[in-house]
């Protein structure tokens, strides 16, 4: 079970849970029994029951690289190159493909180039980086990571989106969102990694703001404010996607109207989304947590998602033809005005 362990990015600690809960079962035992060393148990992959469990356990876990996974060294010496496509780098989150390549063009990064020939030109095919050596290719490659704003760990993303934990994973389990799904360096093996700007992820995160959005515009509203007042929340729109969040929230009417009288019906919802404003979710009672899901859930429920998904898809197109032709090509005259407000006020 120990190379089971390695393969699934499951610890220790987390297969004698599975034991002991009867999620997995060795092959001829009902479980572990004593004086037989967890190494040496042997399960099925191939069992239904097994094949679940790891697709979910999966999704919220990454794990290692079939191909290119760098084992942990503490020898100091080196194993030979493992030569990594600049290509597959950038899924994982270690920066723009081009850029790769151009540092192992420049020697900022060993590794290797691809070229090829045809009627006397000879064109780059290929790059690949040699993540083997620690100083010159890992450091710089994790460096270059915590660069990126893009990739972000799965804690560190509900709380900059202000929602729970337990809500992230639920999303990512029902095929919501989506992690970056393997490694190749033993010391991410217990980090999870999630790229922003993934398009399951975009949408995931359009649907958030936008759903806070509507909460916030819900007690505004109840506070008599005027709707401009609602078009300025920096705290709501302050991300990489605002602009496209504004012309969501815009071309989502009926979502906003629901949730406003759902809100409406219960003046109990009220006083959590007013203490989840100002405190934030992680604040609230696990009362408080159940009756505010209950109320999000009822407004999608009522309102469906068919108004969201058009409202994503109808912005994205609008936001590459501003960024192809400029404003001109906006037809719509009241999206032309969030725009033009969008970066008079940046």
């Amino acid at each position: 079970m120990g190379e089971f362990g390695a393969i699934y990015n499951a610890s220790e600690y987390r297969l004698k849970e599975w034991l002991k809960n009867g999620d997995i079962t060795p092959l001829g035992l009902e479980g572990k029994p004593d004086g037989v060393a967890i190494d040496d148990l042997m399960i099925d992959i191939a069992d239904p029951k097994h094949k679940k469990l790891l697709e979910e356990y999966n999704k919220l876990v990454p794990v290692p690289s079939k191909k290119y996974y760098k084992k942990e060294n503490t020898s100091g010496r080196s194993f030979g190159p493992i030569m990594v496509p600049v290509g597959y780098l950038a899924k994982l989150g270690f920066g723009d493909a081009k850029e790769l390549a151009r540092m192992v063009q420049n020697e900022k990064l060993p590794g290797k180039l691809k070229r090829e020939t045809v009627d006397g030109k000879t064109r780059i095919t290929g790059a690949y980086v040699d993540i083997d050596p620690y100083i010159e290719s890992e450091e710089k490659l994790k460096r270059s990571r915590e660069a990126n704003h893009n990739i972000i760990e799965l804690n560190q993303f509900a709380k900059n989106f202000n929602i729970k934990v337990a809500d992230l994973k639920r999303a990512i389990l029902d095929g919501e969102a989506k992690i970056i799904s393997e490694y190749i360096f033993y010391d991410d093996s217990r980090k999870v990694f999630i790229n922003l700007k993934d398009e399951k992820n975009q949408k995931f995160i359009d649907k958030i703001l936008l759903g806070q959005a509507i909460e916030r515009e819900v007690l505004l509203a109840q506070r008599a404010a005027r709707a401009e007042e609602v078009r300025n929340l920096r705290p709501i729109y302050d991300n990489a996607q605002s602009l496209r969040m504004k012309i969501v929230h815009h071309l989502c009417p009926l979502t906003r109207e629901v949730a406003s009288q759902e809100a409406r019906k219960d003046g109990y919802v009220s006083s959590i989304l007013k203490k989840s404003d100002k405190e934030g979710e992680e604040s609230l009672s696990n009362q408080e947590v159940v009756s505010l899901g209950k109320y999000r859930r009822e407004y999608w429920l009522k309102a469906g998602t068919v108004e969201f998904e058009k409202a994503h898809a109808s912005a994205s197109i609008i936001l590459e033809q501003f960024k192809k032709d400029g404003i001109d090509a906006v037809c719509d005259p009241e999206i032309r005005a969030i725009i033009e407000k969008h970066y008079s006020d940046a």
